[in-house]
């Protein structure tokens, strides 16, 4: 089984003329923004929707809610995100949602009753405690967070990774995909509706870049529990993943 993850770096601009060939042929996934600007800039849905923190969410479930009718996207929600804030923050860091959770609890339960196919993940995540390799890939759930919780902090060893394998590659091994191509988890640059001009660097910082790879190597070194092949369709110029993941040109 073959996933196409979909993240919003500028690759995504760089290989848009792809785009409607990726989703004929594949199915795929986005978080956060994606949902809503795949479709604001390329008339697109996919079909996997999840996000990691409760305020990324909130453009595209605006956008969702105001529908005249649902989509066919299937949203998977870690239930450790449906829950009061309280309790969120016992798996999770900080988030801006905070100031809005009700709005977002209220999106969510808008969302459910006007037939969205939305189903709720049961979640643990490493600050609740760290896992073993068995408990990690047991097929009862998603684990959120490739190393040990160090702290709230951005800046600390466990926020430092993207959605990819914070995310994405956990939700593609519960639903028994074999092989993940990688398009728009750059760690490096723009977003594809916001590019930077000059050299590419952010979302983060230089000496972050490391930690970055290293989770990705991390996932390469589970091959034997979680048998997903990660392939980045990106060139060099665009990512670092090619680092550590093996490339395929689309």
């Amino acid at each position: 089984m073959k996933l196409f993850a979909i993240g919003v770096g500028e690759s995504v601009r760089a290989y848009q003329d792809k785009l409607p060939y990726i989703f004929e042929n594949y199915d795929t996934i986005t978080v956060h923004n994606g949902l809503l600007k795949l479709y604001e800039h390329y008339g697109l849905f996919p079909t996997y929707y999840s996000w990691g923190d409760p305020f990324a969410s909130l453009h595209s479930m605006r956008f969702l809610d105001n529908l005249k009718s649902p989509i066919h996207t299937k949203i998977f929600i870690p239930d450790s995100q449906y829950t009061s804030y309280e309790n969120y923050r016992k798996y999770h860091g900080t988030t801006r949602a905070s100031a809005n959770w009700g709005e977002y609890i209220g999106l969510i339960n808008s969302l459910i009753n006007k037939g969205f196919n939305i189903t709720l993940v049961p979640t643990k995540t490493t600050k609740i405690k760290f896992p073993s390799l068995e408990d990690r890939f047991n097929k009862k759930g998603i684990w959120i967070g490739t190393v040990p919780y160090t702290g709230d902090s951005a800046e600390d060893r466990n926020a430092l990774e993207t959605k990819l394998t914070g995310l994405v590659l956990p939700l593609a091994y519960l639903l028994g995909y074999t092989e993940l191509k990688v398009l728009g988890f750059d760690c490096i640059g723009g977003r594809f509706y916001d590019p930077i001009e000059g050299v590419p660097q952010a979302p983060f910082k230089k000496e972050q870049l490391k930690y970055l790879l290293e989770n990705l190597q991390i996932w390469n070194s589970w091959k034997d529990y979680h048998n997903i092949d990660i392939i980045s369709v990106v060139e060099d110029k665009y990512t670092i993943n090619n680092q550590v993941l093996k490339y395929q040109s689309i």
